[in-house]
């Protein structure tokens, strides 16, 4: 679901509530039709304008851990099969290639996974 669709659904309630509240001033006299019109016109404009201050909150966290390493790319250290070693972000981290290729030192490979610590990583 896109965060403009996610915020819409959280304004809904607020915007039925307050336009309740002004049929029933109208209805009783104390607000003309005018009024009405322009606090409801305000208030979803307010909805829309604060939407940009919303959005980042709404988005979800990022990936954070192991899961924020897939997709990235690493350099092999020591041949990569079963067990070797490459170099992501300056850290060394233990792999394991994915399809069971040995990869040589030096090349460059991507992070599809992790099983613990041990990140699987398939050649770039």
């Amino acid at each position: 679901m896109s965060t403009a669709v996610k915020y819409i659904l959280l304004q809904i309630p607020a915007a039925v509530l307050v336009a309740l509240l002004l049929i029933f001033l109208h209805r009783e006299g104390w607000v003309d039709l005018t009024w009405t019109l322009v606090v409801m016109a305000g208030w979803l404009l307010k909805d829309a304008l604060l939407y940009p201050f919303y959005r980042r909150a709404l988005e979800g966290a990022p990936p954070q851990g192991m899961a924020a390493l897939v997709g990235e790319t690493a350099t092999c250290l020591t041949p990569v099969d079963r067990r070797g070693l490459v170099r992501l972000r300056g850290e060394h981290w233990q792999a394991r290639s994915v399809d069971g290729d040995t990869l040589a030192v030096g090349r460059r490979v991507r992070v599809v996974s992790h099983q613990g610590r041990v990140l699987l990583v398939k050649p770039e």
